[in-house]
């Protein structure tokens, strides 16, 4: 997702993201999900938002994330979405840094790609509060969606794009797509998928 959202965040990059670029296909949709310490005292995403309204004037709140990324996204566009603009932002090389420092309580929560937070979660070193997708996910079927949760139209996710250099012979591209579709309808190709999230 970074290399589409590049151009929009920096304005040296060393690459056009367009011209540079041929795009062969979409490989797969990632969610995000919201996840805190297990000491917040949040269980539900309303619960969270009267948390966070109460400690934000304090400066108790902000999150963990990796700028550029779709976690970062999901993060600003949920301030938006609750008028809690004044939430800060911590910035991280990765979201692996990140979740470790929500682990260890460090930040109060994160917005996570679903592979990351899912054995987390599992373990009872983060909790899930709510997922940013249209459908629950099968890794988190107990957790809601944003909209069950009250705030709609919000589903941000990571993605995944199988790119060339844009001089790549088009045969070459169109072999590469051909066999990637193929690869995609491939059962145990989609169970690894859906086990990564």
């Amino acid at each position: 997702m970074s290399h589409a959202t590049n151009p929009t965040l920096n304005k040296t990059l060393p690459y056009d993201t367009l011209r540079d670029f041929v795009h062969i296909t979409l490989v797969a949709h990632e969610p995000t999900v919201l996840v805190t310490h297990p000491s917040n005292p949040a269980k539900t995403l309303a619960e969270f938002l009267a948390w966070a309204r109460e400690n934000v004037a304090k400066g108790k709140v902000s999150y963990a994330t990796d700028p550029g990324s779709a976690v970062f996204l999901a993060g600003e566009l949920f301030k938006q979405a609750t008028n809690l603009k004044a939430i800060e932002f911590i910035p991280y090389k990765g979201s692996g840094p990140a979740a470790a420092d929500v682990v260890a309580g460090h930040v109060p929560y994160m917005w996570s790609v679903i592979s990351i937070a899912t054995p987390f979660v599992k373990q009872g070193r983060m909790k899930a509060l709510a997922i940013a997708a249209e459908k629950r996910a099968s890794q988190m079927p107990d957790v809601p969606t944003m909209g069950e949760s009250g705030i709609k139209d919000f589903a941000v996710s990571g993605w995944y794009v199988l790119v060339a250099p844009a001089k790549t012979p088009k045969d070459i591209v169109e072999r590469l797509n051909a066999e990637m579709r193929k690869a995609l309808k491939n059962e145990k190709v989609l169970e690894r998928l859906a086990t990564a999230g």
